[in-house]
């Protein structure tokens, strides 16, 4: 099976601890997984939705910068 890209994600901090290159989380919940053996995932996809995460995290440093905050 193809993992959806659409299903992951990668934050950087999961537990209370946080990690220079984060982790992924796989989203399992909508998807029929019976029968599956084998997962794969591109690493192009992660690749992408480390730099989509990186973005996120500069505007929201850049909001917060705006509104005063630390």
């Amino acid at each position: 099976m193809d993992f959806p890209k659409e299903k992951m994600e990668i934050v950087g901090s999961h537990g209370g601890k946080t990690s220079e290159k984060g982790w992924l989380v796989l989203h399992l919940g909508a998807l029929d997984l019976e029968g599956v053996s084998k997962i794969y995932i591109d690493l192009e996809d992660l690749e992408g939705l480390k730099e989509r995460g990186e973005r996120h995290t500069d505007v929201l440093e850049r909001m917060r910068s705006l509104l005063g905050g630390d």
